[in-house]
């Protein structure tokens, strides 16, 4: 597998206590490969997280899986190129 460029959605609500800290942990771990983070509040409860992530498949693919599987992320997207 190659290496690649893009971003990963993170939509999530705040209804759920400590998510955030469990996102951040997650960007600190995977600091190999996330080279700058947006957060975007959408709604009072609603918050938008762009991960601009830069590396292998494999990298990129384990940290949506990451993401994927935690309780109170609503969706993940990640769109990409070969560079």
């Amino acid at each position: 597998a190659g290496r690649i460029a893009g971003a990963v959605l993170v939509l999530y609500y705040l209804d759920k206590p400590g998510l955030l800290d469990e996102i951040t942990r997650v960007q600190h771990q995977f600091k190999n490969v996330i080279s700058s983070t947006l957060h975007l509040h959408l709604e009072e409860n609603k918050c938008l997280e762009i991960i601009a992530v830069e590396g292998s498949v494999q990298e990129v693919r384990s940290l949506n899986q990451v993401l994927v599987a935690k309780k109170g992320i609503k969706q993940v997207k990640v769109a990409a190129i070969a560079p």
